[in-house]
């Protein structure tokens, strides 16, 4: 097997600044998303678009947050074996759209994008919108939003892309990606499903909410990468909010993040 020259300490260091809620582990568990950080980066395509300047320092960032939700499972970078390319843009970009509405007219239209995962790659993603992740609701950088503060959302377009990527290993992206054996499609959806209830309920009735609310907009197909979002940037208030789907989705990851959370 090939050895990896590990990660330059300044380079993870300034990762970790840029990047608090992943010092919320262990040193076991560290030590782990740093060398899938390096697998990462030696066997992924970074592509700058846009006119992008992509230093070290960005590549670190984005992989480092990519390999987050799977750090914790016994296969290494295989769930992300479907595609080599990450293509970065400065910021958000506009992608033409068309649809039907209900009197069967065809509409033509631009829908602005800060990541997409496509069925076997690349994944895009958009630097200004990386930057922005674990921001406090005031937008001021460094630091990650009060875990314990009531309506606080959680913001990770590295995650909820890298979650859609999970989600097209079995070919399309319904928020069901492969589940572990210990965890059956019906428990999913059904715990899922009544999560998304809740949430578009309370929302519904003008009460804040804990998550994104973009995640109710298309079932679970965006419901489930907004969730890990949540799990891994604001676990607290997610456990507070739903125990059920925090504890799906503690099984899911094989990660328990509030335990680790300030």
């Amino acid at each position: 097997m090939q050895r990896l020259r590990p990660l330059p300490e300044p380079l993870w260091q300034n990762t970790l600044t840029q990047c608090p809620w992943l010092t919320w582990r262990s040193p076991r568990q560290l030590h782990q998303l740093r060398e899938l950080s390096t697998l990462f980066l030696a066997r992924k395509q970074f592509t700058p678009v846009g006119g992008l300047v992509l230093t070290d320092a960005m590549a670190v960032q984005v992989a480092a947050q990519a390999c987050l939700p799977i750090h914790s499972w016994a296969m290494g970078l295989h769930p992300y074996s479907a595609f080599v390319g990450v293509v970065m843009q400065p910021e958000q970009v506009l992608a033409p759209r068309s649809w039907t509405d209900d009197n069967g007219v065809t509409h033509e239209g631009h829908e602005p994008l800060s990541g997409e995962a496509m069925p076997g790659g690349p994944i895009m993603l958009s630097w200004q919108d990386v930057q922005a992740a674990g921001r406090p609701p005031d937008g001021s950088p460094g630091s990650t939003p009060n875990d314990t503060q009531a309506g606080a959302t959680a913001y990770n377009v590295v995650i909820h892309e890298f979650c859609h990527a999970l989600d097209l290993l079995k070919g399309e992206a319904d928020g069901l990606p492969p589940l572990p054996a210990e965890i059956t499609p019906q428990e999913w959806r059904d715990t899922l499903w009544q999560a998304f209830d809740h949430f578009r309920d309370a929302w519904a009735h003008g009460d804040p909410i804990v998550i994104d609310p973009y995640g109710l907009e298309q079932g679970l197909s965006e419901f489930f990468p907004v969730l890990a979002e949540t799990f891994f940037m604001t676990p607290k208030t997610l456990k507070a909010a739903h125990p059920a789907v925090y504890s799906l989705l503690s099984r899911y990851f094989k990660d328990d993040p509030a335990n680790w959370a300030p």
